[in-house]
């Protein structure tokens, strides 16, 4: 793997998670998405599957410690991500299930969705800030 290649994977990665996390901030403020919804596994995340690309390259480029990290984080984000979800599908009635639209939470799973995005928000700048070392680490880099 050549360090541009890395480079541009390492900011798809960016991209993707930004991404990510804007469509769960819409979610829970109740606002539609367009396009794909988030990922329940992070196997099925784009994030994953961009650092996956050339996995053995990124981590002869970066150490396999620090590609190790971002994965584990990923991973942590999909488990928290899975909270909010499951308050969502808890709550989709027929109606929802029929005609799209966002399911009326209670009172209690709002603020748990709110906390739980908090949480996530949170994990979001750790993934990012891994993914700008590994930038950093790239850029060092000859060639």
């Amino acid at each position: 793997m050549k360090k541009n290649d890395a480079l541009q994977i390492v900011a798809q990665a960016k991209k993707l998670q930004n991404g990510e996390m804007q469509k769960v901030m819409l979610m829970v403020k109740k606002i539609p998405l367009d396009g794909d919804a988030v990922a329940t596994s992070y196997l099925e995340c784009g994030v994953d599957k961009t650092l996956r690309e050339d996995e053995e390259g990124l981590k002869k480029l970066l150490g396999a410690s620090l590609v190790e990290e971002i994965e584990t984080l990923h991973k942590q984000w999909h488990d928290e991500y899975y909270k909010i979800y499951e308050l969502y599908q808890k709550e989709k009635g027929l109606v929802s299930k029929l005609f799209g639209g966002q399911p009326k939470l209670s009172e209690l799973d709002q603020e748990k969705a709110n906390s739980y995005s908090s949480d996530l928000k949170e994990l979001t700048r750790k993934i990012i800030h891994k993914l700008e070392a590994a930038e950093g680490r790239l850029k060092l880099l000859r060639g």
